[in-house]
């Protein structure tokens, strides 16, 4: 399934969306719950304008075990912008329910609360989004001092190059490299 992913990638790329469509349906046939061909075929059908086939595709996405916050949140955007408030709803609670932490879904979830007229949930949703990004962002400055840390301990004992695994949580093991 990977090769007719790439290879539908690749010919969305060059424009050539004939064997675009037909390379990312192979894929999704033989990888049904594959969610990153899901969500190629949805931007695909998206940008040439099939909303059937995207609306087909948007549904599936509650079907699917992931916690790729992008198709939701994807999803949920498309489904505002053609004014199917009720849908787009559903899918970003139901990415909301798998990624509770990703402030974008909230954000996502406001701004669908807010054009279908109901001022009072996208307020609530918005004052989540910004408490959950206020953590997200207070986290953030002391992931790059650990990783700037890191650089400075390795290059001080001549290690030039490393593997190493995301996410660097604390410094302190650093001590016994």
């Amino acid at each position: 399934y990977g090769m007719f992913l790439v290879l539908g990638r690749c010919y969305k790329e060059e424009k050539d969306y004939q064997n675009a469509v037909m390379s990312l349906e192979m894929a999704q046939k033989l990888e049904p719950n594959g969610v990153m061909v899901t969500l190629e075929l949805l931007r695909l059908y998206a940008q040439l304008g099939i909303d059937e086939k995207v609306y087909d595709l948007v549904h599936q996405f509650g079907e699917k075990d992931t916690r790729n916050q992008f198709v939701y949140y994807e999803a949920g955007a498309w489904l505002k912008e053609k004014g199917y408030y009720e849908d787009a709803i559903k899918v970003i609670k139901y990415g909301i329910a798998k990624n509770p932490y990703d402030y974008r879904l909230y954000e996502e979830l406001a701004e669908v609360y807010e054009n279908s007229g109901d001022q009072a949930l996208a307020k609530v949703n918005r004052e989540k989004a910004k408490s959950i990004e206020k953590k997200v962002m207070d986290y953030m400055p002391g992931t790059i001092q650990n990783y700037n840390k890191t650089a400075d301990i390795l290059l001080s004992r001549g290690i030039k190059y490393i593997a190493m695994q995301y996410p660097l949580r604390r410094v302190q093991p650093l001590k016994d490299i």
